[in-house]
């Protein structure tokens, strides 16, 4: 897979993890 692809799975996890946080 090419890092673009794994950067956009992280960004999906952190916003599904902040409102989770807070």
């Amino acid at each position: 897979k090419s890092m673009n692809e794994n950067k956009k799975l992280y960004h999906l996890q952190l916003m599904t993890l902040v409102p989770l946080l807070y």
